[in-house]
């Protein structure tokens, strides 16, 4: 496909004078509590309990240790 192939030619492109590797924005600037969109998850959460419809918190390392128990 011809725009697949011009979106990989142009994200192999390099700005002159920068290192080869660069750190994840994310290394350098940490996102915050906000930007992460966690404040919205807290609120719905909130709301949600407040209605009388507690939702499911599911830990994702257990997830991760048993799939198929969810």
């Amino acid at each position: 496909m011809l725009i697949h192939f011009e979106v990989q030619r142009i994200s192999k492109q390099r700005v002159l004078g920068l290192p080869k590797d660069l750190p994840s924005f994310d290394k350098v600037v940490p996102p915050s509590f906000f930007e992460l969109g966690l404040a919205e998850l807290v609120s719905i959460y909130n709301e949600l309990c407040e209605n009388g419809k507690r939702p499911p918190v599911i830990d994702a390392s257990e997830l991760q240790k048993d799939p198929n128990g969810f």
